[in-house]
């Protein structure tokens, strides 16, 4: 995504895939380099704000940074996935906030969780883990977490599976737990149209695909890294390209 839209602004950017066993050694080496910025991806999205000069307000809240920017040496970290996700819901045409649910209680669901509250939606928690679900409940001062094993969930607008799960034939993801949904949100981005997604789908309920959220969290990205608008058209395309459609 990133360099189609370097190449469609003839932009003089390069991205990379880097792996890391050493976090602080990978981090000053990008500094030394002069790295315009970088992504973090799981398991670093926390641990990285250790070696960061500056936060903005949503890594404060939500607790996770998936983007730096180095400018001048000085190193800010952002969050970008939650305005993936809103954006991701806007395309779709859901504008009006009502109930969620949302399934997970990982770096996805703060992400999530955040940007819902603060679109005005009402938020609840469900998940396996009552611990980690209890912990970001208080967080964001929502109601006490569901376990994810209660068979139905009435009541709630939006659905939003945050989880890796990614069949149907794990219970989890059975529709028919969410009465009420009008509104199928999978974070799960591979492939294009999920089985979750497609299940939305057919019940004609509207449904969010996890790769859109990833391409609107790369455009936010592009913007912090370049200081220019993002080509969301050529990125758009690119990913298509890359992921598999079922």
């Amino acid at each position: 995504m990133h360099t189609a839209g370097y190449q469609a602004l003839d932009l003089d950017f390069g991205y990379a895939a880097v792996e890391s066993q050493d976090l602080r050694a990978t981090v000053t080496s990008f500094i030394e380099l002069g790295f315009r910025g970088f992504a973090v991806s799981m398991p670093y999205k926390l641990e990285i704000t250790k070696y960061l000069d500056e936060v903005s307000p949503d890594v404060a809240a939500i607790g996770a940074c998936n983007t730096v920017v180095n400018k001048d040496g000085r190193r800010t970290g952002y969050n970008t996935d939650w305005r993936g996700a809103m954006d991701a819901l806007r395309e779709r045409g859901v504008n009006q906030p009502g109930r969620a649910i949302v399934l997970g209680a990982g770096g996805a669901s703060r992400a999530l969780v955040f940007g819902l509250k603060n679109a005005g939606w009402h938020v609840e928690i469900a998940a396996r883990n009552l611990q980690s679900a209890g912990v970001l409940s208080a967080d964001f001062e929502l109601a006490p977490p569901h376990d994810l094993q209660t068979p139905f969930f009435p009541g709630f607008d939006l659905v939003v599976n945050t989880t890796p799960v990614a069949t149907l034939s794990d219970r989890l993801l059975d529709l028919d737990r969410f009465p009420d949904a009008k509104v199928v949100f999978d974070v799960v981005f591979n492939p294009v149209h999920t089985p979750l997604c497609a299940e939305a789908d057919r019940r004609g309920l509207i449904s969010v695909p996890g790769w859109l959220m990833l391409l609107h969290q790369a455009v936010h990205q592009f913007t912090l890294y370049t200081e220019v608008d993002a080509p969301i058209s050529a990125m758009r395309e690119a990913l298509l390209q890359a992921l598999p459609k079922a």
